[in-house]
């Protein structure tokens, strides 16, 4: 789908699914779920990828 509009204006953003878990202590094995998104500024080459713990 073609969207027309001005360079690094827009954010485009989908999350990816399910849940994930997440470490977040390796020593105390504590864990958290995460959602994942995904990212992109329009006509901008690097995709943006990040976590939102729940």
């Amino acid at each position: 789908m073609r969207q027309n509009h001005v360079a690094g204006d827009k954010l485009f953003v989908d999350y990816a699914g399910d849940t994930v878990t997440v470490i977040v202590d390796r020593l105390r094995g504590k864990t958290r779920q995460a959602h994942l998104f995904v990212g992109r500024i329009g006509r901008f080459e690097p995709l943006l990828c990040g976590r939102a713990l729940e």
